[in-house]
């Protein structure tokens, strides 16, 4: 009987993983068939982490409230695209910049989200279609505007972002010399120095709890943590401090980790988990519940 119990944990656990398991799987094939240095891999990783957190963690609470991405979500990309613009046209960069782009942005983001707001309001019953067509319109005046009035009627003042004949924007924007690393430049630190720190702080806070006996702290999970934490800190002391391993594996040691960047991407992830435990996440979550369980109001 135990044997067949623990069976069906394997069992439920494969069915429930699934997707995250062929998705390792794809990863560790794609590792070895590349070829690439373990540097190279774990740099592109750290910077892939960095450079998609907040955008993921920004569609986190749309997702939840029921918004498609396919509808009038777009309203938000191009609203942060139009902050970008405006903080590119000034010349502005580092910390400057990005803050100015981030409240243009959040400006824009509110009003575009308000008008939108009030059309859903007249269209009840029909979201899906209003959003549908609430997302190729604002697509479509975008596009008029940052092709047609952008240098025609539009002043913008930095060359660089217009076409050669003088009126619309370029299809690609460089940042460089404005917002490039505006964020991520500022201060960084050897990824594997900091996963000690972190390691050890948590580390901490979870033998912490084991010796307070807290009722509410899983010893099992507990034990678990101390020995994956205990891990993490011994592998990144030996690529930091160990001269036993080889070339490949000490260049890890030359990884940087943008702080800044970081601690902007935990404070976003923690304001989405307090944000969901108030009034207006449950409605979020209530608004998600209704347009999947419609109910006829006659």
């Amino acid at each position: 009987m135990k044997i067949s119990s623990e069976k069906e944990k394997i069992k439920k656990f494969l069915l429930r993983n699934n997707v995250t398991l062929f998705f390792a799987v794809l990863v560790v094939l794609g590792i070895f068939i590349s070829k690439e240095t373990p540097y190279i891999m774990m740099n592109r990783l750290v910077q892939s982490f960095t450079g998609y957190s907040l955008l993921v963690l920004a569609l986190l609470i749309p997702v939840i409230a029921g918004m498609g991405f396919n509808f009038s979500i777009g309203i938000g990309a191009i609203a942060g695209q139009l902050g970008v613009i405006m903080a590119v046209n000034w010349r502005l960069s580092g910390i400057l910049g990005f803050l100015t782009a981030a409240i243009f942005a959040t400006l824009f983001a509110l009003l575009f989200g308000i008008l939108i707001g009030m059309m859903l309001n007249k269209t009840r019953g029909h979201e899906m279609i209003a959003s549908w067509f609430v997302g190729y319109l604002g697509d479509a005046i975008y596009t008029f505007i940052i092709l047609f009035l952008m240098g025609s009627v539009i002043p913008i003042k930095s060359y660089d972002l217009l076409l050669a004949k003088g009126v619309g924007l370029k299809n690609i924007i460089n940042l460089k010399g404005t917002l490039l690393h505006s964020v991520d430049g500022l201060l960084q630190v050897q990824f594997f120095l900091l996963l000690i720190i972190v390691g050890i702080l948590l580390l901490g806070f979870t033998i912490y709890h084991l010796m307070k006996k807290d009722a509410h702290f899983d010893k099992k999970t507990g034990y678990t943590k101390i020995t994956l934490l205990t891990v993490v800190i011994l592998m990144s002391s030996l690529i930091m401090y160990a001269d036993v391993l080889p070339k490949e594996i000490n260049e890890l040691k030359n990884i940087q980790f943008p702080v800044i960047a970081g601690a902007l991407i935990f404070a976003v992830a923690v304001f989405s988990i307090m944000i969901t435990g108030t009034r207006i996440g449950q409605d979020f979550t209530q608004l998600s519940s209704n347009q999947q369980n419609p109910i006829d109001s006659d």
